[in-house]
């Protein structure tokens, strides 16, 4: 049977970005994963829920990222992630970080959407920016949560309370 040499659909510089967002999942997984464990340590019933589904999701994106571009046979290499920040000192920080993590992961996507464009593979493109909207969403429900924090301020009966209505966001 005859082989095809099919072109590459994407450049090296592209698919170097996609490893690089796929790391960037991965690395947000463990991430969440840590936060997790500190907050079951601690009895943080709804932040520990809330951030468990957080962690499923980013390894979902990091297979839906590899799922994609395997699928347009192109090959992945992916370099470890960083190891999770395991440090904890209150839930409105854990979450201030969190809020960071996703407002990078929305700056990496832009970047490698504004260079699959400038490409000139725009369905690509399209693809990336169905991402980015997702990220927007979750960086907005993450901006609710901090709004819950600072009205809670340092009362404990409120951050209880902020910790059960996260849970009910998951």
């Amino acid at each position: 049977m005859p082989v095809l040499n099919v072109p590459p659909l994407l450049s090296a510089s592209i698919v170097t970005a996609f490893e690089a967002q796929i790391e960037q999942e991965m690395s947000a997984m463990l991430q969440y994963r840590a936060w997790a464990n500190a907050c079951r340590a601690r009895a943080y019933r709804g932040s520990l829920k809330w951030l468990k589904a957080q962690s499923r999701e980013e390894l979902h994106h990091a297979n839906k990222f590899q799922h994609f571009i395997t699928g347009l046979n192109e090959d992945v290499s992916l370099p470890p992630g960083d190891a999770p920040d395991e440090s904890f000192t209150d839930l409105p920080t854990l979450f201030r970080a969190a809020y960071d993590l996703e407002t990078e992961q929305a700056v990496s996507l832009q970047k490698l959407s504004a260079q699959i464009t400038a490409e000139g593979n725009l369905i690509v493109a399209e693809w990336v920016d169905q991402h980015l909207k997702h990220q927007r969403k979750e960086l907005t429900e993450l901006i609710t949560i901090l709004n819950w924090f600072d009205h809670a301020g340092n009362d404990e009966a409120a951050l209880e309370m902020v910790d059960h209505k996260i849970g009910k966001k998951s």
